[in-house]
């Protein structure tokens, strides 16, 4: 098992997102057990996603934080849709260079 919150096990293969905090080190958002991942999940990380496009995701449109600031659209950034799926979900420039959203793959 791990030390964290998260449960991880021995000898099991995880696909891990984490994000870099301030410090350096890193910290898991989420992961999925490699038994659960589909190749259109694999497909979606590895082809879909443009690294200079950011995601923005509005907690306020999920009534999380009082007051959030709402995003505004850009072409360097993606708001995701509110009823996003996490496992379909991506964000990538589009032919004008524009950051849009896509889903690949069903949400499940």
């Amino acid at each position: 098992m791990s030390c964290g919150p998260q449960e991880l096990k021995v000898n099991t293969f995880y696909l891990i997102f984490a994000k870099h905090q301030s410090g350096g080190a890193f910290q898991i958002v989420d992961y999925y057990n490699m038994a659960n991942v589909k190749n259109t999940d694999i497909e979606r990380i590895t082809t879909k996603y443009d690294c200079d496009c950011i995601i923005n995701i509005d907690d306020s449109l999920y009534g999380y934080v009082p007051g959030a600031p709402k995003f505004k659209p850009s072409k360097e950034a993606c708001i995701a849709p509110a009823n996003y799926c996490p496992r379909s979900g991506f964000c990538r420039k589009n032919s004008d260079g524009a950051c849009t959203w896509g889903n690949h793959g069903e949400c499940y």
